[in-house]
């Protein structure tokens, strides 16, 4: 089942990277939450792009390497959560609406959330096997 959550949040980690990087524009405006926030930036979405592609690339490989797999999917944790608190952050200091915070959790928090519940799932499997 871990396998199975972090892979799934690997993909669509991956997906959405590709399509920032691919056509900026077309994911701005077919993402609700960004849309509402100016005009697109495609330099800009292609490097969040980049970096969402780069951690799902990283997770896919913890997933096939256990002799990195703490260390990759710790980084991937690391970056998915620093981003979700920019966000917490951005509604502590008046930056953007609780509404704004609530329409956007899902995509924000969830990834961070699910590898958390991965990783939980998979030291729990590990142990039960030792």
């Amino acid at each position: 089942m871990a396998m199975i959550i972090i892979g799934g949040v690997a993909i669509v980690l991956v997906a959405n990277g590709g399509w920032m990087l691919l056509a900026p524009d077309q994911w701005f405006f077919a993402t609700p939450i960004v849309w509402r926030t100016g005009v697109p930036n495609p330099h800009f979405i292609r490097d969040v792009g980049w970096t969402y592609a780069a951690v799902g690339v990283l997770m896919i490989c913890g997933l096939f390497t256990e002799r990195f797999r703490t260390t990759s999917l710790m980084l991937a944790l690391g970056w998915l959560a620093g981003h979700a608190a920019i966000h917490l952050g951005e509604v502590a200091t008046g930056v953007c609406t609780g509404r704004q915070f609530l329409s956007e959790s899902p995509q924000v928090w969830g990834p961070p959330i699910l590898l958390m519940i991965g990783v939980a799932l998979g030291r729990k499997r590990k142990r039960s096997t030792e």
